[in-house]
């Protein structure tokens, strides 16, 4: 299925939008309501899997990393316990 969006990742990537809206907006009427929540949270399972894996490349030939954005806010993020510094534009404590 995968294969399939990347084929035609305009429409696919719309349509997959579009379903994990529906299925947060099906997920939260179901806990507003006090409503089983099973068949919504299975449709947003299989389409973040489905979302995933369109994205990802057959990881063939290089190593998969992470977006560089990801890895520069999660190597900005202040360890546990530790309080978060002031950051100049440059990145360095102020």
């Amino acid at each position: 299925m995968a294969e399939l969006a990347r084929g035609h990742p305009g429409p696919a990537l719309a349509a997959l939008a579009a379903g994990l809206s529906q299925g947060r907006a099906a997920l939260a009427a179901a806990a507003r309501a006090g409503a089983d929540p099973s068949v919504a949270l299975e449709r947003l399972a299989f389409l973040v899997e489905v979302a995933a894996a369109t994205l990802a490349d057959g990881c063939e030939g290089e190593l998969p990393l992470p977006p560089v954005a990801l890895v520069v806010l999660a190597d900005e993020q202040p360890a546990a316990g530790e309080r978060p510094a002031l950051h100049s534009r440059r990145g360095t404590p102020s």
